[in-house]
């Protein structure tokens, strides 16, 4: 799952698609469907990672989105070598959900509260 903020210039995504890929590209299409709306939208971004081999870093601007209603959303990754805004002929790399939001706080996963554990059986 990737979580975008409309309020951001700069989101940055990491992916793993290079297990999908038949060719090098560093260009991709990205399919964004809204589950509520089934609204679509589509970007074509570049892959900025210095690792390619590792995985996909994007960079996109949140002002992309600005027009769009905030909440889940699907998206679809094409292979792009030509940088085409259609995807027929595309191969499909990757999907995923997507989480769109104004909220620039990120969620807490942890709190700092010590806690002590005991456990029954082990010496």
């Amino acid at each position: 799952m990737i979580v975008i903020n409309k309020n951001t210039t700069e989101n940055k995504i990491a992916l793993s698609l290079r297990q999908n890929q038949t060719e090098e590209s560093e260009n991709f299409l990205f399919v964004f469907t809204n589950d509520f709306t089934k609204q679509s939208f589509t970007a074509n971004l570049k892959d900025v990672s210095t690792f390619k081999e590792r995985s996909n870093i994007f960079c996109i601007d949140g002002n992309l989105f600005s027009d769009l209603q905030t909440g889940s959303w699907h998206y679809r990754v094409y292979q792009n070598p030509d940088d085409a805004s259609e995807i027929d002929g595309l191969k499909c790399v990757g999907a995923g959900l997507m989480i769109l939001t104004e909220n620039a706080e990120p969620t807490k996963a942890y709190n700092s509260e010590r806690k002590i554990n005991s456990v029954y059986g082990e010496e």
